[in-house]
């Protein structure tokens, strides 16, 4: 190898290792610089009270969970929309507290606060709560129309017939009514028709499909009620009583005291609900 070439390979060995200098000196510079940044942290963290996890403030209510509150939120806004559609199936929509103090929600409140479809279940118990409070309303039977109207006749006019969907009801027997009959000669055949066999078939068909309404405490009804969907949390439309359509359980004590007044073979008993795992 003669002079000039081992001259050249030299020069280009010194400009790689000003290259190689040149990009240490930059990784050390950024490495500095991340070493110097400020560390990513939650801003003004707080810990749920119920998922007892920290989050940041913006996880939480941005107001109090009832006007009457004298404590800023500790539940995040998540485990809130739970709470309030759990008490509110749990308890009735009306008995729904603030789970910090048990101040009770107002219709603002569970507005601001609980899921579009919590919400929507929630008016739609309140206005069926204020229409049945009227002793003149009347809900449609047909199980497909959900519809309701102020009778104004009442038991001296026993023929209800719905705005909407036009179906016939006699308020008497709550059933369809019992077309070309007065409910004198209606009440004359069904007590004529005991005697035959097709009452005991009517008789087993109910039991199968039906539960007999145990009305309130003090107040047996024994009105015969069919659910075609929904909860198993009952009202009857004929005594108003509020009962459990598993276990015949009456819906008020449990309110009050839990879940264990359920009968104890009935799903919803507390020893037979699914319990959080350890």
């Amino acid at each position: 190898m003669d002079s000039d070439s081992r001259f050249e390979i030299l020069a280009d060995l010194e400009k790689l290792e000003k290259e190689i200098h040149s990009l240490e000196k930059v990784y050390l510079e950024l490495q500095e610089a991340e070493s110097n940044s400020p560390r990513k942290t939650l801003s003004n963290p707080r810990s749920c009270l119920i998922c007892a996890e920290d989050k940041p403030a913006h996880d939480f209510p941005a107001r109090k969970i009832t006007p009457d509150c004298q404590h800023e939120p500790q539940v995040c806004s998540r485990d809130l929309q739970t709470w309030i559609a759990s008490e509110m199936e749990d308890k009735g929509w009306d008995k729904i507290a603030c789970p910090e103090c048990n101040e009770p929600l107002k219709h603002s409140d569970v507005q601001a606060l609980a899921l579009k479809v919590t919400f929507e279940r929630y008016e739609t118990l309140a206005t069926r709560a204020l229409l049945s409070s009227d002793s003149n309303f009347v809900w449609c039977l047909k199980t497909d129309c959900g519809s309701g109207q102020i009778h104004e006749s009442g038991r001296d006019g026993p023929i209800f017939t719905c705005v909407e969907c036009k179906t016939k009801i006699c308020i008497t027997h709550a059933r369809a009514w019992h077309e070309g009959e007065t409910c004198q000669q209606f009440d004359r055949r069904m007590n004529a028709n005991k005697r035959d066999g097709n009452e005991a078939a009517t008789t087993r068909l109910i039991e199968r499909t039906t539960r007999t309404c145990p009305g309130k405490p003090g107040q047996p009804c024994g009105w015969h009620i069919e659910k075609s969907e929904g909860c198993d949390h009952m009202t009857c439309s004929r005594c108003g009583g509020e009962f459990c359509y598993e276990c015949l359980a009456f819906y008020e004590p449990i309110r009050k005291h839990g879940n264990y007044l359920h009968r104890r073979n009935c799903k919803y008993h507390s020893d037979n609900l699914p319990r959080p795992s350890d």
